[in-house]
């Protein structure tokens, strides 16, 4: 039984972190014409558009769907609040593939909320951690974020993205590994 434990821990905990990372990093390699100054990560998902877009959205979906899995199946018995806002965060990483930019205000508003539930997710970490570190780096992306809307810088939104999702791993990673070891005690 440990051994099952652990391997779908590992499965669904660490893939849905790097399966839509390879995925990101092998369309970003296939697309000459890709700048994340000003692109948007979004772009490589554009059906209309992208030859990498099936690996890309493919790539999102499925992590958004082990991820959500590791949240309502295992990172719930660590912590309920964080449990719901990934798993909502997750099905929004899924939408934001089935949804691409060629879906022009929809595909923005599960993007929007995708990134403000991995903000949240931030901050509860903070407050939950008594730990600054997760608040400070929900400030840095949120700067971005703003200095993107507000005056175009960057004119892409792919730095804002990746600032975004660094700052929300090094939570996720912790989560990620007290969850492992609150469960792989409790299956010996």
């Amino acid at each position: 039984m440990g051994s099952l434990v652990k391997y779908l821990v590992v499965t669904t905990g660490l893939g849905g972190l790097l399966i839509p990372v390879a995925c990101i990093l092998l369309s970003i390699a296939y697309s000459p014409w890709f700048n994340p100054w000003l692109n948007a990560l979004s772009d490589l998902g554009r059906v209309s558009e992208s030859l990498v877009a099936p690996i890309f959205n493919l790539g999102l979906a499925l992590g958004g769907y082990l991820m959500g899995l590791f949240s309502i199946k295992y990172l719930i018995k660590y912590s309920v609040i964080k449990s719901v806002i990934l798993a909502t965060a997750s099905l929004n990483l899924v939408l934001v593939a089935v949804f691409s930019e060629d879906y022009g205000a929809l595909h923005f508003n599960v993007s929007l909320t995708f990134f403000t539930l991995l903000g949240t997710y931030l901050i509860t970490d903070s407050l939950i951690r008594k730990s600054v570190i997760p608040a400070v780096g929900f400030i840095i992306s949120l700067t971005l974020w703003l200095t993107h809307f507000m005056i175009k810088v960057p004119p892409g939104a792919a730095v804002p993205e990746v600032v975004s999702v660094v700052a929300f791993t090094t939570s996720y990673v912790r989560d990620y590994l007290g969850v492992s070891k609150l469960l792989l005690k409790d299956s010996y």
